[in-house]
C-alpha cells in the first residue's frame, strides 16, 4: 500500500484575514458549483460590482451605506446558512440599488 499524499492548502484559512489574492485550492475548482461561483464573482467584479461574500455558516453585521455615490453595484452574496444583521442602505445613496442573493430581514433599504 502506498502512502496518502496531501498537498498544502492555499487560499483563505479559518482565522486568517481574507485578501483579494486568495484563491481556492485546485481540487475545489473540480466541483462545478464552486468553479462557476468563482467565475461569476470574477465577472461581477470585472463589471465593477462590490461583492460581499462571507463564508457559509458565518454571520455578517453592522454595515451602513449613507449619502454615498455608488459607481458600482453592491451585491451581498448571502446563503441560507448565513446570518445577516444590521445592514442598512439609506435612500440618500445614489447609483444602483443593492442586490442580495437570498431575501433577508437583516438587510434594509430605508430613509436615514
Amino acid at each position: 500500500m502506498g502512502k496518502d499524499v496531501f498537498e498544502p492548502l492555499t487560499g483563505a484559512v479559518p482565522g486568517a484575514i481574507a485578501t483579494e489574492e486568495d484563491e481556492p485550492p485546485e481540487w475545489e475548482l473540480t466541483v462545478p458549483y464552486k468553479r462557476t461561483k468563482l467565475e461569476s464573482e470574477r465577472l461581477a467584479l470585472a463589471a465593477g460590482a462590490v461583492v460581499v461574500n462571507p463564508s457559509p455558516g458565518s454571520s455578517t453585521s453592522g454595515f451602513l451605506a449613507h449619502g454615498n455615490t455608488w459607481l458600482d453595484r453592491f451585491y451581498l452574496e448571502n446563503t441560507s446558512s448565513m446570518t445577516v444583521s444590521g445592514y442598512t442602505w439609506c435612500n440618500n445613496n445614489s447609483g444602483s440599488t443593492p442586490v442580495t442573493q437570498s431575501p433577508t430581514g437583516g438587510f434594509q433599504i430605508m430613509s436615514c
